[in-house]
């Protein structure tokens, strides 16, 4: 399961985010998107983390960078997709790790073709990598996000796990 978070005030491109993002998508049943129509309403959500976040930059009260700031403290992990009407590129915004910048003007065309490579790195991001390990005669996968260090030995090494010692 993905879980999509598409925050802007304009409704009628939420609901076209939404309708192009499950067009595109290989399994649109796997995809549960969340609609927000402000900054306030997503800080406010309690499920904080999203696979894919699709932000507006500029909104009423609360704008797409106190948004993204607070959201980051939370969730890294997180691709982000700024959204806007005006291109408003600053360079505090590369400090959020942003996938890309889609303009509210696109084409249909331009808008699915960017949607698709987004979607694309929303799942390449979501798989998990391991490391393949003999240990005491049997094999065992290590995820690599668990990998605290490698250190050598004289006949192999130990690999150190957040959890435990493989």
């Amino acid at each position: 399961m993905y879980k999509i978070a598409i925050c802007d005030d304009d409704k009628k491109y939420v609901d076209f985010l939404e309708q192009i993002i499950c067009q595109v998508s290989e399994k649109p049943q796997d995809n549960i998107i969340y609609k927000f129509y402000s900054g306030e309403e997503f800080l406010e959500n309690p499920a904080s983390s999203f696979d894919l976040l699709v932000l507006d930059m500029k909104m009423e009260k609360v704008d797409g960078m106190a948004v993204v700031l607070k959201y980051r403290e939370s969730d890294q992990d997180g691709i982000l997709v700024f959204c806007s009407g005006i291109q408003m590129l600053k360079p505090e915004f590369f400090d959020v790790h942003p996938f890309r910048y889609l303009m509210k003007s696109y084409s249909r065309e331009k808008l699915t073709y960017e949607i698709r490579l987004i979607l694309e790195k929303m799942i390449e991001n979501k798989k998990e990598t391991f490391l393949i390990v003999c240990s005491d005669g049997r094999m065992d996968k290590v995820p690599v996000r668990d990998i605290l260090y490698i250190s050598n030995r004289k006949h192999g090494s130990n690999i150190h796990t957040f959890s435990k010692q493989t």
